[in-house]
C-alpha cells in the first residue's frame, strides 16, 4: 500500500480534517492540511503532503512534507507515521486554542 494511503487512513480515523487529491499529470497524490479553499486555484494549507512521481522519498514508499508555516520548509523520505504524529500536533494545539 503506498504511503499516502496509510496516513490518508490514519487521519480520517482521527477526525482530522484535509484534502486528498489526486495528480494525473504527476503521477500522484497529494494531502493538504488542513482542507483549502477550492475556490482559489493555490491550495491554502498549512501543511502539504505529496507522493508523487519524482518526490522526495517515493522512491522508496516514503512521503515529502512541504511546512508552509516555517518558511516553506521541504523534507523528505518520512513515513506515514512521522507526518502523521506532525500533523497531529498541531491539530491538537490548534483546536485547543479555538475550544479554550
Amino acid at each position: 500500500m503506498k504511503e499516502i494511503f496509510r496516513l490518508k487512513e490514519m487521519l480520517e480515523n482521527e477526525n482530522i480534517p484535509f484534502e486528498f487529491v489526486e495528480n494525473e499529470e504527476m503521477e500522484g497524490y497529494q494531502i493538504a492540511y488542513p482542507k483549502y479553499y477550492k475556490s482559489t486555484s493555490i491550495i491554502q494549507c498549512d501543511i502539504s503532503v505529496i507522493q508523487y512521481k519524482y518526490s522526495y522519498g517515493n522512491d522508496v514508499n516514503l512521503l515529502e512534507i512541504w511546512d508552509m508555516r516555517n518558511n516553506y520548509d521541504v523534507e523528505g523520505y518520512l513515513s506515514a507515521e512521522d507526518v502523521f504524529e506532525r500533523i497531529k500536533k498541531h491539530y491538537e494545539a490548534s483546536y485547543q486554542q479555538v475550544t479554550s
